[in-house]
């Protein structure tokens, strides 16, 4: 398991075994760490680096758990969070405050092909990709009011998926027909 902490001074990612209390610091520097997210395979975990004091500057970073590689996959003056993979571990989304506003961006594994999906004049954030990899569920400003949307892996064919309000998506381990969908703890099923 991995989860960040404020417990040191700063932010940090730690990552222990649930069959013991042994935790480690994911990363030995001074960059605060944050939002960590394993590819499905359990070789990888993305996560935020802070690279600025300021807290001004967060990059997607990747690490490789068994060889101790890191890159850095958006380097560049924005601030960046939310990192997560496709199910088949080949692609990651993320939110870009990069062009003025926040935006869902997907990349490669490697960060080649970075590619603004939403592109709007709204709010968007905190994507995850539905189980089947085909689509993207996301928070958006879009309804007047923080909703959460829908839209395929290039970015087509966006729909609201909530009506009075929604954050934080994440789908449930055990999904009835890939239908049901968690947001700050309510079930609702997904109108197709």
């Amino acid at each position: 398991m991995a989860f960040w902490s404020d417990r040191e001074e700063g932010s940090f990612v730690y990552i222990m075994n649930l069959d013991d209390t042994k935790q480690f610091r994911m990363i030995d520097d001074s960059h605060a760490t944050t939002d960590p997210a394993f590819s499905p395979d359990g070789e990888n975990i993305a996560y935020v680096s802070e690279q600025s004091m300021l807290h001004d500057r967060m990059e997607i970073c990747l690490r490789n758990l068994d060889r101790g590689e890191e890159v850095d996959l958006t380097p560049n003056q924005a601030y960046e969070r939310d990192p997560s993979f496709s199910p088949d571990g080949k692609h990651i989304i993320f939110t870009s405050h990069r062009e003025g506003l926040n935006d869902i961006f997907i990349m490669n594994i490697d960060g080649n092909e970075q590619v603004n999906l939403t592109n709007n004049k709204f709010w968007n954030e905190d994507p995850q990709f539905t189980p089947d990899g085909k689509q993207i569920v996301y928070v958006s400003s879009l309804a007047q009011g923080k909703e959460i949307f829908i839209m395929n892996t290039n970015g087509n064919n966006q729909g609201r998926l909530t009506f009075g309000g929604g954050g934080s998506p994440c789908f449930a381990p055990m999904l009835i027909n890939g239908k049901l969908l968690d947001y700050y703890g309510n079930w609702h099923e997904l109108e197709q």
